[in-house]
């Protein structure tokens, strides 16, 4: 995984003491992230990112707030996967962003996907409808991304103050061809309105954003230990069908053992009597154990998680 860097902006990138706190980044007017048809592609706004393979991805989840005022300010997570398409990155450029936007007066949880086009969906923030919103105090919302393991699909969540996750989205097509791609995975923040509304004026304004910026820990960080993404890295191989399989075969093979050895010692003497080899009970039990030895060693014990 590489380190921290900035996207399409001079800023310098936080120190190491704010990105485990908080940090704060500025977006210019007419800086967007947006895709439309016939022939719009925009990719124009601050992204403070990592790169990483895309089939290394876990999850991402951060806290973003701002004093929202003009229409379209947005800032939260992103994850763009770079698709070379007959050599045009930014028409084979995918990405999903999701954190707060202002629209309509009020600042709203939402979340942008594009594949071919963007849409576009959004949800009430907890704050607004508690009045915050059109006030001059800030207003912040937690936004998780993380992988659904058992169906490999991308999953956006709301987390509202008592730790609840509110699914807010579900992208099928994230995680396609990942073995092949690296990603970005980062936080943004635009300043769209002036681009968007009053492109075709001679006197477009925008407003300059401050975005503050609280991130959390990732399974996708290097922090992680060794441990976990090896557990990691097994649930994502392992589905659920092969797991049932799997431990059924072991629950047969212990049972089959079990019952081998219980039966063996009670039926050696009727089974060497009937051919009159009573002599022969010893060597029978020898072999006995030598084979449930060799049984045990071949069966491996599951790797262990560091603590």
């Amino acid at each position: 995984m590489s380190s921290w860097a900035f996207k399409n902006t001079e800023q310098k990138v936080p120190s190491s003491e704010e990105l485990e706190t908080s940090f704060t980044i500025k977006a210019y007017p007419s800086t967007d992230i947006w895709s439309k048809p016939p022939a719009t592609h925009r990719f124009n706004a601050p992204i403070l990112h990592k790169t990483m393979p895309l089939a290394s991805f876990q999850r991402a989840r951060v806290h973003v707030s701002a004093k929202w005022t003009t229409l379209y300010d947005q800032g939260g997570l992103i994850l763009v996967v770079n698709r070379m398409d007959g050599g045009n990155a930014d028409e084979g450029r995918k990405w999903i962003k999701t954190g707060i936007e202002f629209v309509d007066g009020v600042p709203r949880c939402s979340t942008v996907a594009r594949d071919r086009w963007a849409d576009w969906s959004l949800v009430p923030v907890p704050a607004a409808d508690e009045g915050v919103a059109g006030s001059k105090e800030e207003v912040g919302v937690t936004i998780e991304m993380e992988r659904r393991v058992k169906d490999q699909t991308l999953r956006v969540y709301m987390i509202r103050d008592d730790g609840e996750r509110v699914p807010m989205r579900e992208v099928t097509w994230m995680f396609e061809d990942e073995e092949k791609l690296e990603c970005w995975v980062g936080v943004m923040d635009d300043t769209a309105e002036a681009d968007r509304l009053l492109q075709d004026t001679d006197d477009a304004e925008g407003t300059d954003e401050q975005l503050h910026i609280s991130p959390y820990p990732s399974s996708s960080g290097s922090e992680v230990q060794e441990g976990v993404r090896k557990i990691e890295a097994i649930s994502k191989t392992w589905t659920e069908k092969s797991l049932i399989i799997a431990y059924l075969g072991i629950f047969l093979m212990a049972f089959c053992t079990s019952l081998e050895g219980q039966t063996v010692s009670s039926l050696a003497a009727y089974a060497t009597s009937s051919f009159s080899k009573h002599s022969l009970i010893s060597t029978v039990l020898v072999i006995q154990g030598v084979v449930n030895g060799e049984l045990t060693w071949s069966i491996p014990y599951p790797a262990q998680p560091k603590a």
